[in-house]
Parts: C-alpha cells; structure tokens; sequence
C-alpha cells in the first residue's frame, strides 16, 4: 500500500495491490499541507495530533488512554516520551464552533457556528 501526493491537483491517491488488482483511492486535501509520499505508517504519524512536553520540551507527548463522555468532548491523558522527564498530564479535546454545518445533523447537538475570518493582506508603502 502506498500513498502519493500530486501537487498539482492537491490531492492524495493511496494505491492498493491486492493479488496484482491496482486499486486507487482519491483523498482531496481540505487544508494546506506538504506531502511527498511513503508508507501507511509514515502517513499515519505526520497526522496524529502532536504536543511537546512543557517541561523537557524535547519530546512530544504520547495519549496513553481517552474517554469520550460527551459527543464534543474528549479526555486525553498524555505521557512525555522521556522515561527521565517522567510528565503525565489530562487534556480536554472539545468541539467549541463548527465552520461548517453537516450535511446530516444531529438534533441533539446544538454548536455555535462562526465565519472564517481570512487574514488582511499586508501593503507595503
């Protein structure tokens, strides 16, 4: 299984070869991101969410476990990698605005909606 990128179009093609059967799968990048291709595990760690410890501020912090006790929030509890730092801390992951409505709503979830503010360009003088 492999993955690659086209920057042209912006968009990544994962490609199967089952029993020498070529199956492509199209997946449209929704935000900017730089991409060059390689393995499902190389793929899988560039899109996990990443937190540097706070303390050793060398290693980044592992989710040991998480609970979900509520559709918009998330309890992570994270472990700095450094065996000697030794940090373990409780995160909250929460769904605050949507940006977008879904197509398919839930009528028991109620989440504020806000516009995305674009940047002002910069004018030189």
């Amino acid at each position: 299984m492999k993955f690659f990128y086209i920057r042209k179009t912006k968009q990544i093609v994962l490609k199967l070869d089952i029993k020498n059967k070529y199956f492509t799968f199209l997946f449209i990048i929704a935000f900017n991101m730089f991409f060059v291709g390689g393995d499902v595990a190389e793929i899988r760690d560039y899109l996990k969410l990443k937190m540097i410890c706070p303390h050793c501020e060398k290693n980044t912090l592992r989710v040991r476990s998480s609970k979900q006790p509520h559709p918009l929030l998330k309890i992570l509890y994270f472990q700095c990698r450094d065996v000697d730092c030794g940090f373990t801390c409780q995160a909250n992951l929460e769904i605050k605005h949507q940006i977008s409505p879904p197509s398919l709503a839930n009528p028991n979830i109620n989440i504020p909606s806000v516009k995305m503010i674009k940047p002002k360009r910069q004018t030189h003088d």
